[in-house]
């Protein structure tokens, strides 16, 4: 894969066919009783593709992406909820266009997503401007603030108390909500920041800002870590094996430790030559990890694990055939996990995870030859398989 983001690489996207694949649970013991558990259907396959997933239980889940529509016309945004049994679509009252492009949930009451919006605001300029949407348990609603700021929302990560969004390239501020009011906060960089940002949040006093920086006296970039302290945000050296790396997601753990996931070149003599890069934060430095796996290419996204390890997502190598790459942290490596094979465009975006039996998984799938477009993926761990 190259080393454009996201919405630039999947610019073409359009219309594809959907199926829906269903997983049935059975009651105990051969036939179906009458107090059976209800058939779950753990997969949502549409046209388009989903970017964002968080889940708070078993019970709850949110996934979120957006379709790129034909003639000209704006995308649609593509929000969808689990609620245990089916993944079930959701409309946003007065905002059906867009790209939702993250998502972070608190509660099953306190949910955040943002992204681009493409519907037309009474009282702002005309679209698209920055979109950030707030669930309270009832219904999906904007925040007037990101209307103002000039960039679009990339990623969120928000507590109880804190709300963080971190915006699109070029641009040295984030929004901050805590205790009920919203503010635009400064981040001191040189050169620029550039696509795709990402940003994780432990508490109030310990977060993260990741990314690519581009340099003001060259044209490459390069990997960058920024550290909130509760007071300010403060540059951290990040040592990686190639000079132009990318951080495109990033998580913490308990305990203090933290994720960075992207991908770097191989051969930084080759640029045609690429593979995952991890990060890994000890408390004291970031230390970069080996993927040892075989035709890996890139990773989006990476959750921690409640057990204490984590999940990563991305792509295999064009030319392996073998669908997306899932990857679980074992406490000592990096090994690949068993996922449903497919296309070669198969990609993973995000993941996350409620318990060891538990995650989701979501991205996209590029439709059989012969018909244009991408359609959406949800796969799940049940805790022995991807499905």
């Amino acid at each position: 894969m190259g080393r454009e983001s996201r919405p630039a690489r999947l610019a073409t996207a359009v219309f594809a066919a959907a199926l829906v694949a269903l997983s049935v649970v059975n009651g105990a013991g051969g036939a179906q009783a009458a107090s059976a558990r209800p058939a779950s259907v753990t997969a949502l396959s549409i046209p388009g593709e989903l970017d964002g997933v968080a889940a708070t239980s078993p019970t709850n889940a949110w996934a979120v992406g957006y379709l790129v529509s034909r003639n000209s016309k704006p995308d649609t945004l593509i929000m969808a909820h689990w609620d245990g049994v089916n993944w079930k679509r959701v409309t946003v009252p007065g905002f059906p266009y867009g790209q939702l492009l993250a998502v972070a949930a608190v509660s099953k009451n306190d949910v955040w997503a943002v992204g681009e919006n493409e519907s037309y605001v009474p009282g702002y300029n005309r679209p698209p401007f920055g979109l950030v949407l707030h669930w309270n348990g009832k219904a999906w609603r904007p925040v007037p603030i990101a209307f103002a700021v000039q960039a679009i929302p990339t990623a969120v990560t928000a507590t109880a108390k804190d709300v963080w969004v971190a915006l699109s390239a070029d641009t040295d501020e984030l929004l901050h909500e805590t205790g009920g009011h919203w503010y635009v906060v400064p981040v001191t960089q040189s050169g620029s920041l550039n696509d795709p940002l990402t940003i994780a949040m432990s508490s109030p006093k310990s977060g993260w800002l990741g990314g690519t920086n581009v340099s003001i006296d060259s044209n490459g970039a390069t990997a960058f870590e920024w550290h909130w302290n509760g007071a300010s945000w403060k540059h951290i050296p990040v040592k990686v094996h190639d000079q132009f790396s990318v951080i495109n997601a990033m998580a913490g753990l308990p305990g203090g430790t933290v994720w960075a996931v992207g991908q770097e070149a191989i051969d930084p003599n080759n640029g045609n030559t690429f593979g995952p890069l991890t990060l890994r934060w000890n408390g004291k430095a970031w230390l970069q990890v080996p993927v040892n796996i075989q035709g890996a290419d890139d990773l989006f996204g990476v959750a921690p694990i409640p057990a204490g390890t984590a999940w990563a997502v991305g792509t295999m190598d064009d030319n392996l055939d073998v669908g997306a790459l899932v990857a679980r942290w074992t406490g000592t490596a990096w090994k690949q996990a068993p996922s449903p094979a497919g296309d070669w465009a198969d990609i993973l975006y995000a993941v996350t995870a409620t318990s060891v039996s538990d995650a989701w998984a979501v991205g996209e799938i590029n439709t059989p030859l012969g018909s244009a477009g991408f359609t959406t993926v949800i796969l799940h761990w049940n805790g022995t398989t991807w499905s």
